[in-house]
């Protein structure tokens, strides 16, 4: 038999056996389970990225429709609106990172207890929203700098600094991040695709009644969150914490008889 010092996680106490007794297990088990939460960790927030390219598409289709003025065009004081093209551009940044901030925001917050992923949610609701609006105060409103980056603030109103983030599609990333912070099982594609278009629809419906075009949420909606519900795929947020604790052992131990108990 022999002897050794375990330095890793005993503070080098003696082990021995010939292959280093249950030190040297229970280092291999952490080192696994480490292994795997990094392997998960880089997973969903590639995930992420392909939410926000599919967000970035959606935000982009949409202010297609509003710049080639489809179904109809949006009338603003009795006339009609006239958006320059670089209202695309502004719509697929606006679409991206009302996507990525959303899903991002869940994930960080995953972990915590259901009090605080309440207040998390809107918490990454206001943040999206505030953002994400970003490149539409510039695009479509050709603010300026310093106006564009306190625009919620701008009234004065302390109401209008915390509300307006929501109802500039803020309302959306809401929904959704607690939909995500509070789904009790893992959901299937059209499931995912429904709850995440009808999110869009309700969030964003706020702002279609204000702009006099209530439709246009069931329309945009659709689009932004059918495109982000395929890019959602690989972002797999609740459930982590159980299954992270369980898949360590198996990658171990290899997969076991339903009869054999773990030891």
């Amino acid at each position: 038999m022999g002897y050794g010092r375990c330095e890793n996680c005993c503070n080098g106490v003696l082990y021995g056996s010939e292959t280093g007794g249950p030190h040297v297990m229970r280092i291999n088990i952490n080192n696994v389970r480490r292994t795997h939460r990094m392997k998960e960790q880089k997973r969903r927030w590639k995930g992420v990225l392909a939410v926000g390219l599919a967000g970035g598409l959606g935000g982009a289709i949409n202010a297609a429709l509003c710049y080639f003025q489809l179904p109809v065009p949006i009338v603003v004081d009795d006339s009609v609106a006239e958006f320059s093209w670089h209202i695309i551009p502004a719509g697929a940044v606006h679409g991206a990172t009302l996507a990525a901030l959303t899903f991002g925001g869940a994930i960080l917050v995953t972990g915590l207890g259901k009090l605080r992923r309440c207040g998390a949610a809107v918490i990454v609701g206001w943040v999206a929203g505030y953002f994400s609006a970003i490149p539409l105060q510039v695009s479509a409103f050709d603010n300026s700098l310093m106006k564009v980056i306190a625009w919620p603030f701008g009234s004065g109103s302390l109401f209008s600094a915390v509300w307006s983030p929501f109802a500039w599609f803020g309302g959306i990333a809401l929904l959704l991040s607690s939909w995500l912070l509070f789904r009790p099982r893992k959901t299937r594609a059209l499931e995912d695709t429904l709850v995440i278009s009808l999110a869009a629809i309700l969030g964003s419906l706020w702002w279609w009644i204000e702009w006099q075009r209530w439709y246009f949420s069931p329309l945009h909606g659709a689009i932004w969150g059918t495109l982000v519900s395929l890019g959602a795929r690989g972002v797999a947020i609740q459930g982590q914490a159980a299954e992270q604790s369980d898949a360590p052992d198996e990658a171990l131990h290899g997969s076991r008889p339903a009869s054999e108990p773990r030891r």
